[in-house]
C-alpha cells in the first residue's frame, strides 16, 4: 500500500499506521493525515504530528496503572524513562526495558511492543539516550557507542522498585536499537535476556549500503570536502537521502556528512560481542532496505546465544522494523521472553 508517493513519508506513515492494534493510531485518522500531507515537504509533516506529546501524556495518566515518568540519574546526564506496571500489585514481576533506534522516541515504543508485554504480565521501562529525541532536545547530547552507560543505570533503577523481580530484566532494542541493545548486554551482566528488532551487528556498513559508488570512493578516500559537496548535491535530489543526512547530523552532533560517516565507524559489536552471556532473539526482516544482512551477522557471531527469526514477506512481515506486522512480532517475541525468563528464574 501506498500512502504517499514520497518513500519515506510512505515508510513512516506504515510505521505509525502499523501501531493501531496497540493503540498507537487508527486507521481512519492515518490515511485522513497522509491525503493532508504534501510530498516531500517535511513542514507538513510536522504539522500534523507536533501536538503528539502532550496528547500521549494525558493519555498515560489514564491507564491502570498510570504510566510514571522518571529521569534516571546516569554519568553526566540524565536518563528519561516512563515505567508502566502490568498490574497494581507488587509482586515481584519480569521486566523489559526497550528502546528505539536512530530517529524514534521512547512514546513510540509504547505502541510498538510495551502494550503487548504488559498483556503478558510484564512490567515495562522505556527510555530514551543521548542521540535520541528528548536527550538531544533538552541536554544536546548526540549518539554515543558505548550504550552499556545508559543501560546499566537503567538497570540499577530496576533493582529499586518494588514489583520489578532484578532476576528476571530483559532489553528489548528497535532498528538501530538492534545494535544498542547487544552492545550494552556486552557489558551488563545482570540482563537475562536480548531482543532486537532487528539485529545490526555493524552500523558503519550499514551506512555506507546506502552510497553510490562514487560516493563510497570519496568515503574510503578520505576526501573531506569533495564527500561533503557530493553528499549535499544528493540531498537534493532525494527527500529520503536528505532526511538521512540531516537527521544524521542532528542526532550525532556533528556538522558535515563526513564527520557523521565517520563516526559511525565507532558502532560495531566487532570484538565485544563475545562478552555477552545471555540469550538474544535475531529477528531479521529479509526485506531490510536499511540494515541488509546485519542480523545474520549478527545471529552467527553470537553462536549457540541466538534464536534468528526471519520475518518475511509470506507474512507481509519483511520489511525494516515490521511496520504493520506488530501482532506476529510481538507474539514471537513474547513468547520467547517468556520460555527464556522462566528459565532464568527457575536457575
Amino acid at each position: 500500500m501506498n500512502l504517499s508517493t514520497d518513500p519515506s513519508f510512505n515508510f513512516n506513515l506504515l510505521r505509525w499506521m502499523g501501531t493501531a492494534p496497540y493503540h498507537g493510531a487508527d486507521v481512519a485518522e492515518l490515511l485522513d493525515v497522509a491525503g493532508r500531507l504534501t510530498s516531500g515537504d517535511f513542514e507538513s509533516w510536522h504539522a500534523e504530528f507536533q501536538d503528539a506529546t502532550d496528547q500521549f501524556d494525558r493519555a498515560i495518566a489514564e491507564l491502570v496503572p498510570a504510566g510514571e515518568r522518571v529521569t534516571i540519574a546516569a554519568d553526566g546526564f540524565g536518563i528519561p524513562a516512563v515505567l508502566y506496571r502490568a498490574t497494581r500489585d507488587m509482586t515481584p514481576r519480569p521486566t523489559v526495558l526497550m528502546f528505539n533506534g536512530f530517529d524514534g522516541s521512547q512514546e513510540e515504543m509504547l505502541h510498538v511492543s510495551g502494550f503487548a508485554a504488559l498483556e503478558r504480565g510484564f512490567h515495562v521501562v522505556t527510555l530514551e539516550g543521548p542521540g535520541q529525541p528528548s536527550v538531544l532536545r533538552e541536554q544536546g547530547l548526540g549518539f554515543r557507542h558505548d550504550w552499556e552507560a545508559v543501560v546499566s543505570p537503567a538497570v540499577d533503577f530496576c533493582e529499586s522498585v518494588p514489583g520489578i523481580d532484578a532476576g528476571r530484566l530483559a532489553l528489548l532494542g528497535l532498528s538501530f536499537g538492534g545494535y544498542l541493545a547487544p552492545r550494552a548486554a556486552a557489558f551488563e551482566p545482570r540482563l537475562q535476556a536480548v531482543v532486537t528488532i532487528d539485529g545490526l551487528f555493524d552500523a558503519y556498513e550499514s551506512v555506507t549500503n546506502l552510497l553510490t559508488g562514487d560516493l563510497r570512493a570519496l568515503l574510503d578516500g578520505r576526501d573531506t570536502d569533495g564527500f561533503n559537496t557530493a553528499v549535499r548535491a544528493g540531498m537534493v535530489r532525494d527527500t529520503g537521502f536528505r532526511w538521512y543526512i540531516e537527521q544524521g547530523l542532528w542526532a550525532f552532533q556533528v556538522d558535515s556528512p563526513y564527520e557523521f560517516f565517520d563516526r559511525a565507524r565507532l558502532y560495531t559489536l566487532d570484538g565485544v560481542v563475545g562478552q555477552i552471556r545471555c540469550p538474544v532473539l535475531v529477528c531479521q526482516a529479509t526485506a531490510d532496505h536499511f540494515n541488509p544482512g546485519q542480523a545474520e551477522r549478527l545471529a552467527a557471531a553470537l553462536g549457540e546465544l541466538a534464536t534468528l527469526r526471519p520475518f518475511t514477506a509470506e507474512e507481509s512481515a519483511d520489511a525494516h522494523a515490521h511496520p504493520g506486522a506488530s501482532v506476529l512480532v510481538n507474539g514471537v517475541v513474547f513468547d520467547w521472553l517468556t520460555e527464556k525468563l522462566r528459565a532464568a528464574n527457575a536457575n
